[in-house]
């Protein structure tokens, strides 16, 4: 959450904006682009969230 307030923050400070649809659509090409990448790559992805505690749904869905 605290990472969350400190991106709002720094987004506003530097004037930039962005409607939660366009995170949404942006996350969904990102995850497919993803899906389309090495299984090494997409391995290495699930160890870094495994390591920050979340799981897949939650990074891609920001919940």
């Amino acid at each position: 959450m605290a990472t969350k307030e400190l991106m709002l923050q720094l987004a506003d400070e530097q004037g930039v904006a962005a409607s939660l649809e366009d995170g949404i659509q942006r996350a969904k090409v990102l995850r497919k682009t993803l899906q389309t990448q090495p299984q090494q790559v997409q391995e290495q992805h699930l160890r870094i969230l495994d390591t920050m505690g979340i799981s897949e749904d939650q990074y891609w869905e920001g919940n």
